[in-house]
């Protein structure tokens, strides 16, 4: 009979032990920890020690991750506020602002811009002074399907900031899209046409980095295009900037 053998002839009968219980004191094993060998039984509450000890962080892992997300959630719950109280009284540089006060103060995060094309003037006019993206860019970001995260790959975008484009280590690119009305408007948001990106930027390579979930930063998407939608647009606000 080989090891294997024995190994399947045990788990076939799991109360052999119980009738034969001298046996688990006999039996002896190396120590994983190094030193002498030790009993069956205690070789056995070291195992459940161990997976304990793996549970355990694993738990305080899953703790701080519903922290953090709790965290999130309450503050995407005073960004609706935020915008919600401007939108009703004011426009869209006004909303732009207030977006930028709230991603800076309380999401932490430095640096914020953000361009809106849906208002602008004809898609094959230049860069404007007042920041309007290329068309090489506006189509860029009508191909993203989701946010993007990672190190920044535009110059053009880092231009949009009022910080050394050079000392922007990682950024996160949101696609604006007009919100779609049915029960399927959720799945084909992000195949509609784009109006315009918010940038958010840090000096911190790890801020954003690439495979991060993103499922925060789309709803942010979805929320700030809602809000945009709601409060009438002007010339004076087709290329707003929130930096």
């Amino acid at each position: 009979m080989n090891p294997d053998d024995v190994a399947v002839w045990l788990r076939s009968n799991p109360l052999f032990f119980e009738h034969y219980p001298a046996l688990l004191a006999d039996i002896q094993l190396p120590n994983p920890h190094g030193g002498k060998a030790i009993a069956l039984g205690e070789r056995q509450v070291q195992n459940l020690r161990e997976r304990s000890r793996v549970l355990e962080a694993r738990l305080l892992e899953l703790i701080a991750i519903g922290e953090d997300n709790d965290a999130i959630g309450n503050k995407m719950h005073r960004l609706v506020l935020g915008l919600l109280s401007v939108a009703q009284h004011s426009g869209r540089a006004e909303l732009i602002a207030r977006l930028g006060q709230h991603l800076r103060e309380d999401f932490g995060v430095p640096h914020v811009a953000l361009r809106l094309w849906d208002v602008a003037s004809p898609a094959d006019a230049p860069v404007t002074a007042d920041g309007m993206p290329s068309a090489a860019l506006r189509q860029q970001v009508a191909e993203l399907r989701s946010p993007y995260c990672g190190a920044p790959q535009q110059v053009e975008l880092l231009q949009w900031l009022s910080c050394d484009a050079q000392a922007i280590k990682s950024v996160a690119q949101i696609p604006l899209r007009p919100l779609l009305e049915g029960e399927d408007a959720g799945a084909q948001h992000s195949a509609a046409p784009a109006s315009g990106l918010l940038l958010l930027a840090s000096e911190d390579p790890q801020r954003f980095y690439s495979g991060m979930g993103t499922l925060f930063l789309e709803r942010l998407g979805e929320l700030i295009s809602a809000a945009l939608g709601s409060v009438p647009a002007n010339a004076s606000t087709s290329a707003a900037a929130a930096t």
